[in-house]
């Protein structure tokens, strides 16, 4: 009798310090993202340089936070900065194996490389992981476009318009540039 009295005193006595655990875990988790949210809106302003440094700062308080690498490589890439953009991309993907935005931020670093190939090969990736992506699409069809693979590129293009009707503009005037361009 006295060993479940024990027991059950010290599974009380120890609620308050598991409850302080799953706090701090939980502040952290907010805080990281605060960051990371941050980073997204200086990114959406093309401060890329405070982006960044507001993604490292989520990393500092979450060591294990791809989305955050996946930013990073993301703005890297869009500054062109593409050598150090993919270690951050591979970093994201440890992190969260088979994640359809991070293998599309691979797609886009190899395609401003001029990696092709290798662009098109991580863009189908992509798709076959989330196939419900307008703009996997249509940055597949852009590359496809660029290596002159026009029927790929109109048909990546169709898809990207069918999965959001917003693209029809961008996605017409694409195909029919691209028809002309075969003829």
């Amino acid at each position: 009798m006295f060993k479940y009295r024990f027991l059950i005193l010290l599974i009380v006595l120890m609620l308050p310090v598991a409850g302080c655990l799953w706090y701090e875990k939980l502040d952290v988790d907010k805080n990281s993202e605060k960051y990371n949210n941050a980073g997204l809106e200086l990114l959406e302003k093309e401060d890329y340089n405070a982006a960044i440094k507001s993604f490292k700062k989520a990393i500092e308080i979450k060591t294990n936070f791809p989305e955050a690498y996946n930013n990073i490589c993301w703005t890297y890439a869009l500054m062109q900065e593409y050598e150090k953009a993919l270690p951050n991309c591979e970093k994201a993907l440890d992190l969260k194996p088979g994640e359809a935005k991070i293998i599309d931020s691979i797609a886009f670093t190899y395609a401003g490389m001029g990696e092709i190939d290798k662009a098109i090969y991580f863009y189908k990736k992509a798709i076959s992981a989330n196939p419900d992506i307008a703009d996997f699409y249509f940055r597949l069809a852009e590359v496809y476009e660029t290596k002159g693979e026009l029927k790929q590129a109109i048909e990546n293009f169709q898809m990207a318009q069918k999965l959001n009707p917003d693209f029809k503009n961008r996605v017409e005037s694409r195909i029919n540039k691209l028809d002309k361009t075969n003829q």
